[in-house]
């Protein structure tokens, strides 16, 4: 109970009384706020110290100032004795601190700095951060008790002032009730003219950072002070604030809507808070009463009269309570909840969840809760969040839950959608949240539980930690169900409580991840592709080093997420003693299977002892529930181990599992499940691929430590075994993975080196065995030799294995073997291997691909070898040969399969080829020919150069894996687009039956619509895959060309496509845009210019050519270069750019390129409006500072172009914006030079010379035609084609042409032409304005009820359209210049004075030209 709860009012009220009775006015009543403590707006008791010393009064009766009491908190209520102990010293530390603070801390001046006035006291005070706020209330009620009119015209003023408004209301205005539309209506014109950034509740201002809270706490203290002393009952105070409140809260002014509406909600709050205390006065009354009447003997009738008087004093303010909050809510809040403003809405949701606590015997048991289930439909997050929030504290009070079971059954639906598909993560964690507490009150159907346990293998691990509550209890009850029945004792009941935790775990794993694989989203994404292409861009991801699938499978995630909510799976050797068990004996037999294989499932399997065949049939698991285990085996021991390694080693014998057990203790349980795991499981392939990972979790210098050579030799064999048997790749890498992790053991450095050894003959003996076969002509045989799918599949997974191998070990020396002469060396076989690629045996593509890989292994760690050697000495030079003699023809095979003209190479096999010539020539080239401290890595003789012919090739190469990729993407569109377009119809032709009303589609709940797209929007794994696959090829090239192994210029093909493909792909060619830069500061301007040029001739060729649908990723090419054209220092200031000549040369040939296209397009006017928009990424090209004698220049070379092609074009037209921006931004740089003032060291006014005066001239005359409209050049029959093109069109007669052309013209969707003023006025509103920004202001046009975007791509029209529009323009333009300079007139503004010496002496210039 609080301060305020625990003081009697009586005393209050009667040191009130001895108090003088004084006006609300500003006084320096301030005190240190404890912003920490939350107990302060709730409005807790007095401080007993309270102190008022009393200023001399006028005999005028001004106001009278108060001063603030000592108390030392926000609140009434002091510290008591513990303050006055206190030494002087601290007081006047504290007391100078104060006074520099004051400044600071001052409300009014805080107020004028808010641009708000300071003439009201009350709201100075609430805006201070150091204000009583309790002495403020309470002299504000001693105010409304003397002077009630100027007391509430100061609270209304303070809530004008808190809007933003800086009108005020006297003492006649504030209560007269009728007139409160009208003063609004005023304040709200006379507000629209005042310029403010931001009203005070809503600014991020510091000095309004705690300006709200301030408020909401004044507001409370003030209505339960005022409730105290009977104020809000007697007093007008509660008829005044609603009178005007009210209406504000209705207000268009957001400012005005937005602060009254959140004063409403805080009246509200206290009022819950007064009706509560009301509420638990009359039950002690009702109380009393009852005890009075129990009294057979000495009753009073006194006493229960003086009861009666006060229950029905108590009923009075209960009622008048209840008015209050049934008129605030019915005026404010049911219209402010469907504000279209989200601030506004989450604000009333959230002051209604506290109002259900605060007040809940009101609000919960009168129908408030379904207003709180509306907003779970909201489309802003934020109010969902509130409203979550909200019901979230509800369910947490056990005492609502009656009241609230009728509102569960309601809105359960509508949570579970929630919290499985919300947009929203925070909602999302929120609900489930709530979902929780239902569950726990046993309202949730398994049903929706089941819905809610799937999201354990969801891709957002919080909301996979959040449901694993869900998880536990589900499976605990399973649990629970498994042992109805079951005779437990003392010693089997913690065995048998393992194994039915087992069993019930595996089933229900089973059964939601069957429910997520069968799910239709779940199957949209993961698309239909191409199988084999699917299967090699695996492979290649996962021999990736550091990718483990095992890391990241569905079963792995929910271990991780159930680790800690779960003790069950910590204990994971009673799981690990379960899976040893034989689990086949007494198996029922499935209908429909193989009674042969039923029979064999019987017997018991080899190697397990008698005991372990015995398995109680309750608990038998069958190959699923088996196989879904391991993985959770696995997962758990990944955890187990990772917490024991920090654990210190202690002398004690504890069980693995214990939560004490170290590393040594889990790898010695694990040594002896081992082998037979490996037995159990060895004829299943993905079984045996998860037992793999269990060596890699053990110390293996256990096995020396223990002195079990033997045992560790056993595992070598058995891991060599499956290594050698299985074809699956998963066993293949994982069997690496384990061999990795045996090698790093340097005590046991002779057990692998023999058995390493060993391993590699048998791969030997294989691989010679399949030469050998192949025909007697060895090497030669292979190349053409024809195999079989069965030898092509056995041989193919040998070389897999070998690749696999070599990228773990140097493998150079065993692939050189040949036993004096006696063998065919190994890569002599894996060479004639390759040159199979040639054959364009699709089949065999994998094979060649990892032929290739290990060739390319092969030479980087003969490398190694060689660059670790002594290079000055014999055998260095001579390992350099050997290495040049061996590679310089592998590599030119590897070349010939990319770029050679043996067309039935297949792309797969090209892929990898470029990949490994790209990567052994990044080893050799100049670059890295030295470490970091400057010591060569090798000879320049072992170099590599690309030729200048092979580059092409090369870059050729890449443009048409590019182009491929966008087919693929393209073909891909299409046909999600023929899917959607048949889904479309099927719901069409259901919905038939279906009354109007129905079909009509609303607006979306939440964001689920918006979560669903996205869903669809979320690539395919094959996507995913193929995605990789072309960045993958991509980047070795971008590396070649940072490394100056292929020429820079060539880094166009790449950006050429720049914005295209991704964010992906642009962080790649961004790579290469950066090398701009330190291009030009070294003085390669021409490579620099060449690439530019040609990377937007390319972007604008994909435009022009149709493979893109707009100019938008030119424009952000350009851009991205234009970046890059600077260099810049702190502030922003220029280093460095671009030469002039190679800019000019980079417009000049651009310009030309274009210009050259529009005058080849003739007479399309479809194509023509296709180019005509690639003039806007010229706009972003013009970098700051260009001299402006170089920008005219290239304006008239402009013109020059557009009059040589016989090109018309008109700035009003929007096909031309284009190129009107462009123009106009070459007219703006002259301007923006101009306006920087007088250069240093040019000549004073009247000591230019003749050629200076003409250029400033020149520069004037462009800024005043900048300033101005733009007008039609002055030409004579300009054309939009060439001459020879037109004909005799141009030549007709004017009306009868122009009617008989449109006579002819096909209808289209456009507003018919204005004509008289209404032309005037158009054309008036689509003239160009004065403006110095980069792009002009868009010039929407709206075409049947829609504008479209500024930078979108114009519609293509019917050839003749755009010539229509154009002599439109030009009828418009023939009118007298006398009315184009009064439209002048009208539309400028006043021109701008500039007093600069160079715009005075061009002025003057004009005038003697004039």
């Amino acid at each position: 109970m609080s301060d305020r709860e625990t003081t009697p009012t009586a005393p209050r009220r009667s040191a009130r009384e001895r108090k003088q009775n004084k006006e609300f006015a500003n006084g320096s009543n301030k005190r240190k706020r404890d912003d920490d403590s939350e107990d302060d707006v709730e409005g807790e008791g007095e401080d007993p110290d309270h102190v008022a010393t009393d200023s001399a009064s006028d005999n005028d009766g001004e106001e009278q100032a108060v001063r603030a009491p000592r108390a030392g908190t926000r609140g009434t209520r002091g510290k008591g004795t513990k303050g006055a102990a206190r030494g002087t010293g601290t007081r006047r530390k504290k007391a100078n601190a104060a006074a520099d603070d004051d400044e600071a801390n001052d409300g009014a001046k805080l107020a004028r700095d808010a641009k708000i006035a300071d003439d009201n006291a009350l709201f100075n005070l609430i805006l201070s951060p150091v204000t009583a706020l309790q002495d403020t209330a309470d002299n504000f009620l001693e105010s409304l008790d003397n002077t009630p009119e100027k007391a509430l015209a100061e609270l209304i003023n303070c809530v004008l002032r808190t809007c933003g408004c800086n009108s005020s209301v006297d003492s006649d205005q504030v209560m007269d009730t009728d007139g409160v539309v009208d003063a609004l209506d005023e304040f709200t014109e006379g507000f629209k003219g005042e310029t403010m950034p931001t009203y005070p509740i809503a600014s991020k201002s510091p000095i309004f950072r705690k300006f709200r809270k301030s408020l909401a706490e004044f507001i409370t203290r003030l209505i339960t002070s005022a409730a105290e002393l009977g104020a809000l009952y007697a007093s007008e105070l509660m008829s005044v604030l609603q009178a005007w409140i009210v209406p504000l809260s209705g207000s268009q002014i957001r400012s005005f809507r937005h602060t009254a509406t959140v004063i409403a909600l805080y009246i509200e709050t206290a009022l819950c808070q007064v009706a509560a205390s009301v509420d638990k006065e009359l039950q002690v009354l009702s109380r009393q009463k009852e005890g009075e009447r129990s009294k057979a003997a000495g009753r009073s009738k006194g006493r229960e009269q003086e009861l009666d008087a006060k229950t029905k004093e108590v009923n009075t303010r209960r009622a008048t309570l209840k008015e209050h909050l049934k008129d605030i809510f019915n005026a404010v809040f049911v219209h402010r909840s469907r504000d279209h403003d989200a601030t506004i809405r989450a604000d009333c949701v959230h002051e209604l969840g506290v109002w259900f606590t605060k007040h809940p015997s009101y609000f919960l048991e009168s129908g408030f809760l379904p207003y709180l289930g509306k907003t779970l439909a909201d489309q802003n997050t934020a109010v969902r969040l509130e409203a979550v929030k909200a019901i979230l504290t509800l369910y947490s009070k056990k005492d609502y839950i009656v009241a609230v079971n009728h509102f569960t059954q309601t809105f359960k639906p509508r949570l579970v959608e929630m919290a499985v598909s919300d947009i929203d993560l925070s909602v999302r964690l929120n609900v489930i949240q709530v979902l929780l507490a239902i569950d726990q009150l046993g309202l949730l159907e398994d049903e929706e539980r089941e819905q809610l346990c799937i999201l354990i293998f969801g891709r957002e691990p919080r909301v996979r930690e959040a449901v694993a509550p869900f998880v536990r209890l589900t499976w605990a009850e399973e649990v629970d169900q498994q042992l109805v029945g079951r005779s437990m004792t003392e010693e089997n009941a913690d065995k048998e409580k393992q194994r039915a935790g087992t069993k019930c775990l595996a089933q229900l794993l089973i059964k939601w991840s069957k429910i997520v694989s069968e799910d239709p989203s779940s199957k949209a994404q993961e698309g239909s592709s191409d199988e084999e292409q699917q299967g090699r861009v695996k492979d290649r991801l996962l021999r990736e080093p550091g990718i483990d699938k095992v890391n990241h499978d569905r079963i792995g995630l929910a271990v991780e997420s159930l680790w800690a909510e779960m003790e069950f799976l910590q204990k994971w050797n009673g799981l690990l003693g379960l899976l040893l068990m034989d689990h086949t004996t007494g198996v029922e037999q499935p209908e429909g299977s193989n009674s042969n294989a039923a029979a064999k499932s019987k017997k018991k399997r080899p190697g397990l002892r008698k005991e372990d065949s015995v398995v109680e049939a309750i608990w038998r698991l069958n190959d699923a529930e088996e196989e879904v285990l391991l993985q959770v085996l696995i997962a758990a021991l990944r955890y187990a181990t990772e917490e024991a390694k920090a654990r210190k080693k202690s002398n004690k014998s504890v069980e693995p599992d214990d939560e004490n057990a170290t590393l040594d203790d889990i790898t010695l349980a694990l040594i002896k499940a081992l082998p037979r795991l490996f037995i159990k499981h060895q004829t299943d392939a993905s079984r045996i691929a998860n037992v793999m990972v269990i060596p890699q979790l053990m110390n293996i210098n256990m096995y020396l430590e223990m002195r079990m050579i033997s045992a560790y030799e056993t595992l070598w064999d058995d891991v060599c075994k499956q290594f050698m048997t299985h074809s699956s790749p998963d066993v293949i890498r994982r069997a690496v993975g384990t061999i990795r992790h045996m090698l790093s053991a340097a005590s046991l450095q002779n057990t692998n080196k023999k058995k390493i050894g060993e391993l590699e003959e048998e791969l030997a003996g294989i691989l010679r065995g399949k030469a050998a076969t192949a025909g007697s002509g060895g090497r030669r045989s292979l190349e053409t030799a024809t195999f079989n799918e069965d030898e092509t599949q056995a041989l193919d997974t040998t070389i897999y294995r070998v690749a696999n191998l070599l990228n773990l070990r140097n493998m150079s020396a065993w692939l050189e073997e040949d036993d004096g002469g006696k063998e065919v060396r190994l890569l002599e076989i894996f060479t004639s291997l390759a040159e199979r690629a040639r054959l364009g045996n699709e089949s065999e593509d994998k094979m060649i691909e990892q032929v290739i890989s290990i060739l390319s292994s092969y030479i980087i760690w003969k490398s190694h070898e060689v660059f670790s050697a002594d290079l000055s000495s014999a055998e260095g030079h001579a390992l350099q040969q050997s290495l040049k003699q061996q590679r310089d023809p592998i590599v030119d095979t590897f070349l010939d399969f990319v770029i050679g003209e043996n067309s039935q190479v297949t792309e797969p096999v090209k892929r990898a080829a470029f990949l490994s010539v790209m990567n052994i020539h990044l080893v050799y080239c100049a670059r890295e020919s030295q470490d970091n401290e400057g010591a060569r890595l090798h000879q320049p003789d072992l170099q590599m150069v690309l030729e200048e012919e092979v580059q092409l090739r090369l870059a050729g190469y890449i443009q048409g894996v590019i182009e491929l990729y966008a087919e693929e993407l393209e073909a891909e569109k299409k046909a999600a687009r023929r899917r959607e377009k048949g889904d479309d119809e099927s719901d069409t032709e259901m919905d038939d039956d279906v009354p109007t009303k129905r079909k009509k589609k609303g607006r979306p709940k939440n964001g689920d619509a918006a979560s669903k797209e996205s869903a669809n929007d979320v690539p395919s794994l094959s996507r995913l895959e193929k995605d990789y696959a072309f960045q993958y090829t991509i980047v070795p090239f971008i590396q070649a060309i940072r490394t100056d192994t292929i020429a820079f210029e060539h880094s166009s093909v790449v950006l050429s496509h720049f914005g295209r493909f991704g964010v992906m792909y642009d962080s790649l060619a961004k790579v290469l845009v950066e090398m701009l830069r330190g291009r030009w500061q070294q003085g390669d301007n021409a490579s620099v210019a060449t690439v530019v040029k040609s990377s937007m001739r390319g972007a604008f060729i994909l435009r022009i050519d149709g493979q893109i649908k707009s100019e938008d990723p030119s424009v952000a090419l350009a851009r991205t270069f234009a970046t890059h054209f600077l260099l810049r220092g702190a502030h922003l200031s220029v280093l460095g750019r671009l030469p002039t000549p190679s800019l000019v040369d980079i417009h000049t040939d651009l310009i030309n390129y274009l210009v050259a296209k529009i005058k080849d397009a003739g007479d399309d006017d479809d194509l023509v409006a296709t180019i005509a928009p690639l003039f806007r990424p010229l706009i972003h090209l013009v970098v700051t500072g260009t001299p402006p004698q170089e920008m005219l220049k290239l304006k008239e070379h402009l013109e020059m172009k557009l009059d040589t092609a016989g090109i018309e074009w008109s700035a009003s037209d929007k096909l031309w914006d284009g190129l009107a921006a462009y123009d106009r931004k070459l007219s703006n740089a002259p301007k923006e030079k101009a306006t920087g003032g007088r250069k240093r060291g040019r000549p004073k006014k009247g000591t230019m010379s003749e050629e200076d005066e003409v250029a400033n001239a020149l520069t004037d005359d462009a800024q005043d035609e900048d300033l101005q409209p733009e007008k039609p050049r002055k030409q004579t029959k300009r054309r939009t084609r060439p001459v020879h093109k037109r004909g005799a069109k141009d030549k007709g007669s004017g009306s009868s042409a122009a009617s008989s052309e449109d006579d002819t013209e096909p209808e289209l969707d456009e507003a018919p032409k204005p004509t008289g003023k209404a032309r005037k006025q158009k054309k008036k509103a689509i003239e160009p304005g004065p403006s110095d920004e980069e792009e002009p202001e868009p010039r929407l046009v709206v075409l049947n009820g829609e504008t479209p975007s500024p930078h979108a791509t114009p519609e293509r029209a019917p050839k003749g359209s755009a010539r229509k529009r154009r002599r439109g323009s030009e009828e418009a333009d023939d009118a007298p210049a006398s009315q184009k300079k009064q439209k002048v007139k009208e539309v400028d503004p006043p021109p701008e004075e500039n007093d600069d010496e160079d715009d005075f002496a061009g002025r003057r210039l004009k005038r003697i030209k004039r």
